[in-house]
């Protein structure tokens, strides 16, 4: 069959995806130049040429997102903050941006629900853990803030200092013990650790693991257990 005119070979389309993606990167980096220089508008005209030609690439939304956010722009945040915490569920920075967003906007509850939903991993982090305290004791939950805020010190020792010259978070400082601890949200979903299942001769308790697993005071009784 003869091949149309207009039908590019192989080698000819390789050659143009090259050039449109080096021109795309060149526009991606040009905005995050712009960017830095505080010049938005042409941040986002170089955002918006790199993707004239795509419905969606996530490069630019990630782009987007942070542009926003400078520009204190948080309706527009919170849109591109949503949608990227569903095309990047395992993202942490995404989420916290989100939440910002939300916070901002004054959806302080909002911005509480969306980072529960996160990743159990993420509670592992001293900032995600520092964040909700925030949130949580301006949303008028001091409890839950000096769990979150216990959490983040016993992650990270140095954020002490952090809530220090905070004045929200200044005045839990007194309620926390000197050592704190840190405390799983979700007790009953952290998976059983140090588990050899060749070692017959580990007691029950070592071998499953449950020297590792951290309980609050405050969990509930199991009322279906029958000890």
């Amino acid at each position: 069959m003869q091949r149309l005119e207009t039908e590019e070979s192989p080698e000819e389309l390789f050659s143009i995806f090259t050039i449109e993606n080096e021109e795309q990167w060149q526009q991606l980096s040009a905005a995050e130049g712009y960017a830095e220089l505080g010049m938005f508008a042409e941040a986002h005209q170089q955002l918006d040429l790199a993707d004239e030609y795509h419905d969606f690439r996530l490069e630019v939304a990630i782009r987007k997102l942070d542009l926003f956010l400078l520009e204190k722009r948080w309706k527009d945040a919170v849109i591109f903050g949503e949608i990227l915490t569903e095309f990047l569920p395992e993202e942490q920075a995404p989420l916290m941006k989100y939440a910002t967003a939300l916070h901002e906007l004054g959806h302080t509850d909002r911005a509480i629900h969306a980072l529960s939903l996160a990743a159990e991993e993420f509670e592992r982090d001293p900032e995600y853990q520092f964040r909700l305290a925030g949130y949580e004791i301006e949303a008028g939950s001091k409890a839950d803030a000096l769990r979150h805020l216990e959490n983040a010190i016993a992650l990270e020792p140095k954020v002490r200092t952090r809530a220090w010259v905070d004045p929200i978070l200044r005045p839990l400082i007194a309620e926390l013990p000197w050592e704190p601890r840190f405390v799983h949200s979700h007790p009953e979903s952290i998976e059983l650790r140090d588990v050899d299942p060749s070692d017959s001769d580990t007691n029950t308790a070592g071998k499953f693991g449950f020297w590792n697993v951290e309980f609050s005071a405050d969990d509930e009784d199991d009322s279906d257990c029958p000890f």
